[in-house]
């Protein structure tokens, strides 16, 4: 048993795949009373399947859907172990992964951040580190970690929150997620915030997760398109300055015309037979949309708080 981590799980419907999430993060040791399941407002029965399964595990209810940073405040405040486990709800943990976080913030006293190797449910490598967020990628898609698999610990710029390790004694310093982002990026400017301020975020290739990857987002692909736009937007603007975030947004919104426009096209030569231009023509005209209209607060993912 590990008594020095705790585990932060934000749920949002889902009863498809928190169990199983759950149950890996006892498996690889974290005490059920120290694992905080926080829940975005669920409209489906996964709190209710947890809380007969694992009735130890502190569960908090927001009622609505707060967004991942707010989420995992509320669930950090709750923490009182030296290190916790940001962790996704359709993420599974390897068994020796605490092991591997817990040596290396042991051996890197400044290692504020760690990430873990992800894995799709198949076995193949999934993105598990990003580069921060720059002009260029705007314009050409480029990320310099893509396809990169480090075969040893290494000092990166940013690692994916899908299991993401803290010092907690850092937090101090740092300060928590920035509730300005409701899902996308958080963990990006978490790990610059934390960079600028001296500490170090690290990729940890032998601490394993599988993860689904996007068990929510997919749900609800036009929306949460909208909504890694605007997390975008607010990154530029925290980050890089009004004049950078000028250029980005007008980039955003010619992306989303052309996208439009060549989806609409595809969709007529097919003579409207295309299902799947149909539905991309339509997604793109939403996003068009969203912008046309000075970008909405309430659009987005759904059953906001806000």
């Amino acid at each position: 048993m590990s008594h020095n981590f705790s585990a932060v799980v934000v749920n949002y419907n889902g009863a498809d795949f928190l169990i199983d999430a759950v149950t890996s993060l006892l498996a690889a040791g974290i005490i059920s009373n120290k694992i905080i399941v926080v829940d975005n407002g669920s409209g489906d029965n996964s709190m209710q399947d947890l809380l007969l399964k694992y009735p130890e595990v502190l569960l908090v209810e927001i009622g609505c859907n707060a967004g991942f940073a707010t989420a995992v405040n509320r669930g950090l405040d709750l923490v009182t172990t030296k290190y916790a486990l940001l962790f996704n709800n359709d993420a599974l943990l390897n068994g020796n992964a605490l092991c591997e976080f817990e040596r290396i913030f042991k051996d890197k006293p400044k290692a504020a951040i760690l990430g873990a190797k992800l894995l799709n449910p198949d076995g193949t490598l999934q993105n598990s580190i990003a580069e921060f967020p720059h002009i260029f990628q705007e314009i050409i898609k480029i990320n310099k970690y893509r396809g990169t698999n480090f075969d040893q610990v290494t000092k990166v710029e940013s690692v994916i929150g899908a299991c993401l390790a803290v010092r907690m004694e850092a937090l101090q310093i740092v300060g928590k997620l920035d509730e300005d982002f409701f899902f996308f990026l958080e963990e990006t400017e978490f790990c610059l915030r934390t960079t600028n301020m001296g500490y170090g975020v690290y990729y940890v290739p032998a601490a394993v997760a599988t993860h689904a990857q996007g068990g929510t987002a997919n749900k609800f692909k036009s929306l949460a398109r909208i909504e890694f736009q605007r997390s975008k937007l607010i990154y530029y603007k925290k980050t890089k300055g009004i004049i950078v975030w000028a250029i980005v947004s007008l980039l955003l919104v010619i992306k989303s015309l052309v996208n439009f426009v060549s989806n609409l096209i595809a969709f007529l030569l097919s003579a409207g037979l295309n299902k799947k231009f149909k539905m991309k023509t339509a997604g793109y005209f939403k996003i068009l949309l969203w912008h046309m209209l000075f970008r909405p607060n309430s659009w987005g993912l759904p059953n906001k708080c806000r």
